[in-house]
């Protein structure tokens, strides 16, 4: 079907539809998220933290030291190449996990870990057996669990590679982004084929189980020919799963991305004909395309999940289930905790001043309404299922009588979408097309409470939504 439309069909619906939108990894948004006022907001977090202490447990940790800033991040991430940085940080994050057990009574379950950043493969071997450590006395690490991390090539490397194996980390995200040296050049990620090709051939002779690649489309001086080369390169490696991320360029949130601005990027007719071209060599390699930007060969387990109807997305992305909720730990990780979503101090002078005194580095929190849930769940599984059934809603609402009129709210809203063919629906169903999987933010987004105060503002909040 997609190879069938026209050029001119996709520009126009590119243009109409690029307008900035959030990428739903949590609804409400993070923006949503408001400073502590008092004491009793705080005491709220505490009670959160406390009744989840019997859940299993999805635990992200926060590392966010990196000594190269590759210039297209807007991740949380800080500059350093003063090793004892690493040494300073892991000692505040024993500190806030030792306050989380405490207020649990217990270590709570945790059946994913997963360590991003910034760079957490700026940690030594020494460094990451010493987290490891941190991690497993305050929390329980179930035998099943399954543990992640990212990796940049340019700070890892066979050793760290082996002590990470041993630790249990055998599900690792390769940061590769563009094989291109003049797309490498212009956004700071100095890395070669080479560096990058020997990083899965060590990980997999040390144990590996499941890489995943990560890529990104839309960056300056990138151009369609060009990106076919990395993506077909890409699928060569044979990794188990492919992220394709579009390259927010948020200058708003991160400064240094100005220095792009003066670089050609691609607009968003040709960021989706990357996609596309990078789709199709994917799905021609073996790989079933998830949503939004993840693929997966058929034996995955988020393949697994989606079948199954148990696809979810946090923080992180794309997830499969077996487990409660999100426990982040590290300065600006969020936690998202029986419909609690709260966040760390981003900064790392507030984060430290917290935990000196004794008390959570809580900065911001939402306690979301049953409504705000609801609307969750909806976003949810039209970004996992590509679909969304009202029997399956109601039963999921329970006693929320307002599920009903919501959902019909959103059939209205999505007549313009199913005229341009992303979707089709019925009084009681709304299925998106393969074209619309294209579009499925901007389709989500229908049952955003909260998107149309942002979008009346001159201030961008979003990355493109195409």
């Amino acid at each position: 079907m997609l190879d069938n439309l026209s050029l001119i069909k996709m520009v126009e619906l590119c243009d109409k539809y690029s307008a900035p939108l959030p990428r739903y990894t949590s609804y409400p948004t993070a923006l949503e998220l408001k400073p502590l006022q008092d004491s009793q907001d705080k005491a709220i977090i505490y009670d959160v933290i406390r009744d989840s202490a019997s859940d299993l447990l999805y635990l992200y940790t926060h590392l966010p030291y990196c000594p190269n800033l590759c210039l297209f991040c807007a991740c949380n991430k800080i500059h350093s190449t003063d090793a004892q940085d690493n040494q300073r940080y892991l000692q505040l994050l024993a500190q806030e996990c030792g306050l989380i057990k405490k207020i649990c009574g217990r270590r709570p379950q945790i059946s994913m870990l997963h360590l991003g950043g910034g760079s957490p493969s700026y940690l030594s071997t020494c460094e990451l057996e010493e987290l490891y450590m941190i991690l497993s006395d305050s929390f329980e690490i179930i035998p099943s669990a399954s543990l992640s991390m990212e990796v940049d090539p340019r700070t890892f490397n066979v050793e760290k590679a082996a002590c990470a194996v041993k630790l249990g980390f055998k599900r690792v995200s390769v940061g590769i982004q563009d094989f291109d040296a003049n797309v490498q050049e212009i956004t700071n990620r100095r890395q070669s084929a080479r560096l990058s090709e020997a990083c899965l051939d060590y990980l997999r002779k040390c144990g590996c189980r499941n890489i995943n690649l990560d890529l990104i489309y839309g960056l300056p001086e990138q151009h369609l020919r060009q990106f076919q080369k990395t993506a077909e390169r890409a699928a060569a490696l044979r990794p188990e799963r492919i992220s394709l991320f579009g390259y927010a360029h948020v200058s708003w949130k991160a400064p240094f991305q100005s220095q792009l601005s003066k670089y050609r990027l691609p607009p968003p007719h040709e960021r989706i004909a990357m996609f596309l071209t990078a789709w199709r060599i994917f799905c021609e390699a073996g790989y079933n395309y998830l949503g939004l930007d993840h693929f997966a060969l058929p034996d995955d387990e988020l393949c697994l999940a989606k079948e199954q109807g148990d696809l979810h997305r946090n923080f992180m992305g794309y997830t499969p289930g077996g487990y409660k909720g999100t426990l982040a730990i590290g300065c600006s990780s969020i936690s998202d905790l029986r419909g609690c979503l709260y966040q760390n101090h981003s900064r790392i002078e507030p984060y430290r001043e917290s935990l000196l005194k004794d008390t959570l580095p809580t900065a911001k929190m939402l306690v979301r309404s049953k409504e705000d849930l609801l609307r969750a769940y909806m976003i949810e599984r039209l970004m996992c299922d590509s679909s969304l059934e009202l029997n399956k809603l109601m039963v999921h609402a329970g006693a929320n009588l307002r599920a009903e009129e919501i959902f019909k709210e959103g059939l209205k809203a999505l007549t313009p979408l199913e005229a341009d063919g992303l979707v089709e629906t019925t009084q009681d169903s709304i299925v998106i097309t393969p074209l619309g999987r294209l579009f499925v933010r901007k389709i989500a987004s229908v049952f955003d409470a909260h998107l149309s105060r942002h979008q009346r503002q001159d201030e961008a909040r979003f990355s493109q939504g195409v």
